[in-house]
């Protein structure tokens, strides 16, 4: 069965997307006319946040999916969920993936959209370079949790792109010195 949105109207609401479905992860656009949503059943769906129409709808993994992320500057999407996967999107096509230890329970891209970095429930972080075609360079892990890292965040460029991830053991790692070109390197938190 196809997951259908309705547009619902009420009070300090514009637009109310009722879906049929759990979705795991939601997000904007840059410029907020698209809505990208993930879901436990695998799939990312796209819609146009002004009418609520969806535009696009594909199977990203195999069993749940945790996470996405989306990259303006190079129009990549990424997923992330239980299959282990981190998978690179152009619309539905799959441009690159890469395996992990375990769950991946989040992504998201640096700023220029050149690093992308996953929570691993393998208690890492892993960081890769994104080449301009969109498919991974080299990959670097992150080690300081001691529990699966559930989350993480980038700062934005103008306060030096510095990456925070969190874990179920209850600490949050930053991590200072991430490079585009090399490998990244971890720093005191």
């Amino acid at each position: 069965e196809i997951p259908v949105a309705r547009r619902v109207l009420g009070e300090g609401h514009d637009l109310t997307l009722t879906m049929t479905w759990i979705y795991a992860e939601a997000l904007y656009s840059d410029d907020g006319a698209t809505l990208f949503v993930g879901s436990d059943d695998g799939y990312v769906r796209q819609f146009v946040v002004s009418t609520g129409e969806l535009m696009l709808r594909f199977r990203a993994h195999a069993s749940r999916l945790y996470d996405v992320a989306f990259s303006p500057e190079l129009n990549l999407l990424a997923s992330c969920g239980q299959d282990q996967l981190l998978k690179l999107w152009r619309g539905d096509v799959e441009i690159d993936a890469a395996r992990h230890d375990a769950w991946v329970h989040g992504v998201a891209f640096g700023p220029g959209g050149r690093l992308v970095a996953t929570a691993g429930a393998d208690l890492t972080v892993s960081v890769f370079h994104v080449t301009e075609g969109g498919s991974f360079g080299f990959r670097s892990e992150l080690k300081r949790h001691e529990g699966a890292v559930t989350c993480l965040a980038f700062a934005p460029a103008e306060a030096g792109g510095g990456l925070a991830s969190g874990s179920v053991d209850g600490t949050i790692a930053l991590w200072r010195r991430l490079q585009e070109d090399t490998d990244a390197t971890d720093s005191d938190a």
